[in-house]
């Protein structure tokens, strides 16, 4: 009889590889028939299966295990273990509307052996989707693995449909497949999630892959997070791969992601909403653009109150959730509209992101490790309390190395022993590499044998013997297109050399020391020096293709040639991956898509490179990159030489959808069409705060930026239009070199973080390149620092104070250069190093200039006081014409205080380099002389002649006896002292009075009258002026009381003696200067053509200028400069003179007159030979277009009439005058003959009345001549010797019909002056002011002068004018000097005044800051009368 068979574990273990068949052929041996054959067999079968997996457990198979319940609400099915799980797969058929509930958490680890490596099935299909009803319980599955990379819907659920799941958690594991791939769901349709979170990572081959759920149509996530990072192509989220309809609120996810069409919450929303939810995980997108901070941002949809962190997201996109700081992000204002204080969620300001109540207050953080070896805290889900900071330890098991961390807020992610923050729910991985060293050539051309292992280069490689391998091909690449590098190349720090790859002859493609490297490839920390690398297309010195992975640290020197397409000094195509920190400087030559660094760019990332080597090809070449169709290229430059024939850029040939950012290039650009100082021609995509400096040439679409712009946006970019020879705009902004070296011409460029500049001296630089340090320069002495010295690095064009740090300097060497200032010698240029990271201190000294400074004091008794002077405070008191040494620039002099003297407490002076500086200062004696009265007879009555004796006397006193001597002078006065009669000498000799006591009548015998012109004079007093030079007056305390007009009696001058004087200006010319409109200066010669010679006090020349009549007349307003006295020239003998000074309103807006004996002192008898005018011809007013033109051509007059003899007013004056008519039309107005008068020469006339009435006459006929014979009486003008001036027709008169030429239309009389004498007649006119004047500040700069003139005589007056003159008070002697600049108001005419007949005067002008106003009755002096000192008033008068 057979027993049960019972097989212990020793004996089933003995059975070893005999396995089942094994067993089965044992008992068909032994057993015979057929019936206990099979029962035997079956019996033994069963036992052995049994005991196996008693004692090994279910080795690569699931095992159903039947839960307990039966599927209803009350009595749900009870989910304790694996066997339950893998039971819900298997009868996932009849899931619809039964009840699933988990009991305890399920450890899945073993999952990861299951099914040779596919690990769980998941539960539902397409066809058998779960459409049950599971409670998580608040339970979770723990290291769950599902690997089965073509399959689709893949996760715990693969395919689910109106299903609830919720209160379920996935912790840690892993998940991959090809399609529709997440951790709780891989596809989910019209199902409700909710308070269910997932830590497992997750990968897809193709789309649709979340860490929590891959693809969800419709239906509801609510309440819900996941950590894991996620991979895939496209539509990838570390939430949610993709949803469309539905909705999504109150979650969040952390984990990383990295695809094309991805988002950090949601890879893509078709439709459906997006409600309080947010995201931290780094998003690591492939496709420019595709990539969101939230989502994807060519998702649909609506998303509302819902963020991101743009600094751990690295996005900054807008318009699918809005970004937010870190800081931002962990306050809970930012979240409007979120539930914090009921159900919803919770925050720790300040510490933590927003965290789901439900989950409690622990955030949970999930520990994972890629390779071999041991980490802290170990593999596995650990909770911590918010703002907690956790210590992360990675320790590499043997022949394995410490790669990376990966997660978010990592302090080191390149550190071993680091920190994490746990602000939030989050996944670390430590990911461990294993490696082998590489230490030969041989070595390392063996790692084409083993694709994907992790390398290290002991040290640097020799590969110059490459040259002769395989018959001259070279080294064989490592990578192919169909078995890439996926594995790990560090190099090390280390370098080939001379690496050589020879493969020209048979086009191979995919060339370089890389051919071809893949997904998950990493080369970092390694350097190809020298060598040669030639092919066909896809060549480059280190990679010939990068389908996907890492490239860091790297560079290439080495020749790189490819005969067809995609060739790169470092990288030849770029489909995908991240190239960063990496340069390249060998020259590179190839047929299309030739760059730099990269030779084509699909989707992928470069970041901090540069290339400097030069770059030839046909098309699509660039100085870094020649063709970028996506990616992206930020903070990179080009400086080598670019040619090629067409779409050539200094940076990138084409630019396609991606973007460059932060880029610049330097090097020369040259092709045919498409070429662009930075890009050759830009299709779309977007250029960012870049810059081109490099010379442009091409002959279609060139572009100092860009060569041609069909699409995208150019953002803050730039060119140097001087250096790049191009002026184009719409393709980036043209600027000149010194502009492109200022920090303010860059708008809102960052030169904190990725921007350096030197101000003034170079174009921006990128930090990531640049090596910085500072430069601090002290200046000394303080006195120069004062004096405005300052240092520059730029030879000036950006100047630094003492003491100021110039940061951000790339290292190397500077030259200091330091500014001149006045008055001290500059330190020589200094060449100074700056070293990294230091700031670098320096100290120029200038060197001080000195001179000498010596002070005069005066008068002597003053000095015989004690008087003395000191500088700057000092101490030590210096006698009067002391010398002593100081340093250039400007000195406080200080005077010592005497009793009974009194002097400025202090004087500024200026010391000069190596100059003596020579000071008079001058102590005011307390004295105080006054002149009381003055009087005298001669020429009162009648006339006298120069050098006839004049009876003058001084009465004089003083405060006490004055033992100096002083002068006595006399002045004259046409306006009865208003203001002096500019002569350039006094009436007499001035007289020397040596001392007196406390009073003194002074009547020299020895005064005569000195050359003067004829005229009628109120004389001007004055003792010891103020105005003399201090040796030659005695100090007062006050001048102004010096001086007064003699009221009441007039002198009257008359020469009856006409020397033979003739006064000729010779040769005048007159010189602009170029560099001031406003200044001239007038050089000539004045001849005497006399017979006599011209003695003292000689003649003055001078130069005014004005405005001109449309005759020509000058209407003066001022001079230039001052004059020139020559005070003595003989007979036919010349003196030369030059004139400088300044036109306020420009010397060719104004006509100027030089005119010798300019103050008509000299006794002529013609002086229209004494000037010239100078005028531009537009500023003379036109003549009228009508025909008209007549003209002056001769004149004469009564040589009785004429000087030496006198005549009076009302006398007839003969004289003849004979016109032209040279029109072609009879005048149809009146027209007049009119005489003036001129004392200059016939230059100008006297102002506001004719010599004699004007007269009508009838103009001769056209063509034809007519001489006008007149005997008119004489206006009375004022006594004085006048020229002749005659003027038909002029154009000031109301009636003028006008003329076409004008200026022949005054004629100057050439043949004698008239002497106008006004006889004396007691007491019969005298005006006075009856009533006032009053002067009425009325404000903005304006005055209003008021009162009343009256004539107090027994005649009437005859027609005169009153004005208002603006003028300034000399200082010490209080005479009022007329502004001839400036005019305050037009004048008021006056017909005559009867006897006793007041008239009402009103005035207003403008009175300049600074300025009195005098207002004077009979301002011509037209009326005869015998006292005219008080004809006038001032506004103000201070003495100083």
């Amino acid at each position: 009889m057979i027993k049960s068979p019972v097989i212990s574990s020793c004996k089933l273990l003995a059975l070893g590889a005999c396995g089942i068949n094994g067993l089965q052929n044992r008992i068909n041996e032994s057993c015979g028939s057929h019936r206990v054959h099979r029962a035997m067999r079956f019996s033994f079968i069963y036992a052995f299966v049994m005991m196996f997996m008693m004692c090994f457990g279910l080795a690569g198979a699931q095992t159903a295990v039947t839960p307990a319940g039966s599927g209803t609400e009350n009595d749900p099915y009870q989910i304790t273990e694996l066997g339950n799980l893998v039971w819900m797969s298997d009868t996932v058929t009849s899931s619809s509307g039964k009840y699933y509930k988990m009991i305890n958490d399920i450890d899945a680890a073993e999952t990861s052996s299951w099914n040779d490596g596919a690990g769980f099935v998941p539960i539902g299909t397409e066809s058998t989707p779960f459409m049950g009803l599971f409670d998580g319980n608040g339970k979770k599955i723990t290291g769950l693995t599902i690997n089965r990379s073509s399959a689709t819907n893949v996760g715990f659920f693969g395919y689910a449909s109106g299903c609830t799941i919720n209160n379920f958690a996935i912790e840690g594991g892993s998940v991959t497949g090809y399609q529709h791939i997440g951790g709780l769901v891989g596809l989910v349709i019209n199902s409700t999630i909710s308070n269910c979170y997932s830590t497992c990572n997750a990968a897809g081959g193709f789309c649709e892959v979340g860490s929590l759920v891959g693809y969800k149509q419709n239906g509801t996530i609510s309440n819900c997070y996941a950590t894991g990072n996620v991979s895939g192509d496209s539509n990838v989220a570390s939430l949610v791969g993709r949803q469309d309809g539905g909705s999504i609120s109150n979650c969040y996810s952390t984990g990383s992601t990295e695809g094309r069409w991805i988002g950090s919450l949601v890879g893509l929303q078709d439709a459906g909403t997006i409600t309080n939810c947010y995201a931290t995980g780094y998003v690591n997108g492939t496709q420019t653009g595709a990539a969101g901070g939230l989502l994807c941002p060519y998702s649909g949809g609506t998303v509302s109150n819902s963020y991101y962190d743009s600094q751990t997201t690295g996005r900054s996109d807008t318009g699918k959730g809005t970004p937010k700081t870190t800081a931002q992000m962990k306050q809970q204002s930012t979240f409007n509209g979120w539930d914090f204080t009921t159900d919803t969620w919770k925050i720790v300001e300040g510490a933590s992101y927003p965290y789901l109540r439900a989950f409690g207050d622990e955030a949970r953080l999930r520990v994972s490790v890629i390779g071999n070896g041991t980490v802290t805290p170990p593999v596995g889900v650990h909770s911590y309390a918010y703002d907690t900071t956790v210590s992360l330890n990675a320790t590499p098991a043997d022949g394995w190395f410490f790669l990376e961390w990966h997660g978010v807020n990592i302090a080191d992610a390149d550190a071993a022993n680091t920190t994490v923050s746990m602000d939030c729910n989050k996944s670390v991985i430590a990911h461990f590499r294993k490696k082998y060293e590489i230490r030969t050539l041989a070595e390392l051309q063996a790692v084409k044998d083993d694709l994907d292992g992790d390398y290290i280069l002991m040290n640097d490689i020799d590969a110059s013997e490459t040259a002769t391998w395989n018959a001259g091909l070279g080294f064989v690449p490592i990578g192919t297109s169909t078995a890439p590098f996926t594995g790990l190349f560090d190099g090390n720090g280390k370098k080939i050399t001379g690496l050589t790859i020879n493969r020209s002859n048979s086009s191979t493609d995919y060339v370089g020391l890389f051919g071809y490297i893949g997904s998950g490839s990493i080369i970092k920390d390694l350097g190809l020096e020298g060598g040669s690398v030639t092919g066909g297309s896809y060549v480059g010195g280190l990679v010939g293709n990068q389908g996907f992975g890492t490239i860091t640290n790297c560079y290439a020197s080495g020749a790189v040639t490819g005969s067809g397409s995609y060739v790169g000094d470092l990288v030849g195509y770029q489909y995908s991956g991240t190239i960063t920190n990496c340069y390249a400087s060998g020259a590179v030559t190839g047929g299309s898509y030739v760059g730099g660094l990269v030779g084509n760019q699909g989707f992928g990332t470069i970041t901090n490179c540069y290339a400097t080597g030069p770059v030839s090809g046909n098309q699509y070449v660039g100085g870094l990159m020649g063709y970028q169709f996506s990616g992206t290229i930020t903070n990179c430059y080009a400086s080598g030489r670019v040619s090629g024939s067409s779409y050539v850029g200094g940076l990138v040939g084409h630019h396609g959808f991606g973007t460059i950012t932060n880029c610049y290039a330097s090097g020369s650009v040259s092709g045919s069409s498409y070429v662009g100082g930075l890009v050759g021609h830009q299709y779309s995509g977007t250029i960012t705060n870049c810059y081109a400096n490099g010379s442009v040439s091409g002959t279609n679409y060139v572009g100092g930026l860009v060569g041609h712009h069909y699409g995208g946006t150019i953002t803050n970019c730039y060119y140097d239009s001087q250096t790049t020879g191009q002026s184009d705009t719409g393709k980036g902004n043209s600027k000149r070199t010194t502009e492109m070296r200022l920090k303010g011409t860059f708008v809102d460029w960052d030169f904190s973080d990725v921007w350096g500049i030197v101000e003034g001296l170079d174009y921006p630089f990128l930090r990531s390149f640049k090596q910085c340090g500072s430069l601090s320069v002290t200046l000394a002495p303080v006195g120069a620092v004062s004096a405005g010295a300052q240092w520059s690095l730029n030879g000036g064009v950006t100047w630094n104070a003492s003491g100021a740090t110039v940061s951000d300097l790339p290292v190397g060497a500077y030259t200091i250069t330091y500014k001149t200032i006045a008055d001290w010698d500059a330190p020589s240029d200094k060449s100074v190093s700056v070293v990294k990271d230091e700031v670098v201190n320096f100290t120029g000294t200038y060197v001080q200039h000195m001179g000498s400074l010596k002070v005069t004091m005066v008068p002597q008794t003053a000095i015989d006081a004690g008087a003395q002077w000191s500088v700057d405070g000092g101490a030590t008191w210096n006698d009067s014409g002391t010398e002593i040494n100081l340093s250039v620039g400007e000195h406080t002099v200080q005077f010592k205080e005497l009793e009974g003297w009194l002097i400025t407490a202090s004087q500024s002076v200026v010391v000069r380099h190596y100059q003596l500086t020579s000071v008079v200062v001058e102590y005011i004696s307390t004295q105080d002389m006054v002149l009381v009265d003055g009087d005298f007879d001669s020429g009162v009555g009648a006339s006298i002649a120069p050098g006839a004796k004049v009876d003058f006397w001084w009465d004089v006193t003083s405060e006490r006896p004055v033992t100096e001597p002083f002068w006595c002078e006399l002045f004259a006065s046409k306006t009865g002292g208003f203001d002096q009669v500019r002569f350039g000498s006094t009436v007499t000799g001035s007289y020397k009075q040596n001392g007196m006591g406390t009073y003194a009548q002074i009547a020299p015998s020895t005064l005569t009258l000195n050359t003067i012109p004829d005229g009628v004079y109120t004389l001007l007093p004055s003792v010891n002026r103020g105005s003399l030079k201090l040796s030659d007056r005695v100090s007062e305390i006050s001048y102004s009381n010096n001086w007064m007009p003699v009221a009441s009696k007039r002198l009257s001058v008359h020469n009856p003696v006409r020397q033979q004087i003739d006064l000729v200006l010779e040769n005048p010319q007159m010189v602009h200067d170029a560099t001031d409109a406003r200044r001239v200066t007038v050089t000539g010669r004045m001849r005497n053509a006399g017979s006599v010679n011209l003695a003292k006090p000689g003649a003055w020349v001078e130069v005014f200028y004005g405005t001109l009549t449309a005759e020509g007349t000058l209407m003066p307003q001022g001079t230039i400069g001052a004059g020139q006295n020559i005070n003595t020239l003989a007979a036919g003998e010349s003196a030369e003179f030059s004139l400088s000074g300044t036109v306020p309103a420009g010397v060719a807006n104004r006509a100027l007159a030089v005119i010798v004996d300019s103050t008509d002192i000299v006794p002529e008898t013609n002086e229209v030979n004494n000037s010239q005018l100078f005028y531009d011809e537009s500023i003379l007013p036109p003549g009228k277009d009508n025909g008209i033109d007549l003209a002056i051509v001769s004149m004469t007059a009564n040589a009785a009439q004429l000087v030496p003899n006198a005549v009076a007013p009302n006398d007839k004056l003969q004289y003849n005058v004979t016109v032209q008519n040279k029109g072609t039309v009879m005048p149809s107005g009146k027209v007049y003959i009119e005489l003036f008068a001129s004392q200059d020469g016939c230059v100008s006339y006297v102002p506001g009345v004719t010599l004699t009435w004007s007269e009508q006459i009838t103009a001769p006929e056209l063509g034809e001549f007519q001489t006008y014979q007149f005997e008119k009486p004489l206006n009375s003008i004022g006594d004085g010797v006048y020229s002749l001036v005659a003027v038909i027709n002029r154009a000031g008169v109301s009636t003028n019909p006008g003329d076409m030429t004008p200026l022949d239309n005054r004629y100057s009389f050439s043949g004698g002056r008239v002497f106008l004498n006004t006889p004396v007649v007691s007491g019969s006119v005298n005006l006075v002011w009856s009533e006032g004047p009053t002067f009425t500040d009325i404000g903005a700069g304006r005055m209003r002068i008021d009162g009343r003139i009256k004539n107090i005589g027994d005649t009437k007056t005859r027609a005169f004018w009153t004005e208002a003159f603006v003028g300034t008070v000399q200082a010490k002697t209080g005479y009022f000097y007329k502004d001839t600049n400036t005019v305050f108001a037009g004048g008021i005419n006056c017909t005559g005044l009867e006897p006793n007949e007041e008239l009402v005067i009103s005035t207003v002008g403008k009175i300049p800051v600074g300025k009195i106003v005098g207002v004077l009755a009979d301002s011509t002096d037209v009326v005869a009368e015998t006292d005219e000192t008080d004809n006038y008033d001032y506004s103000e008068l201070l003495a100083q």
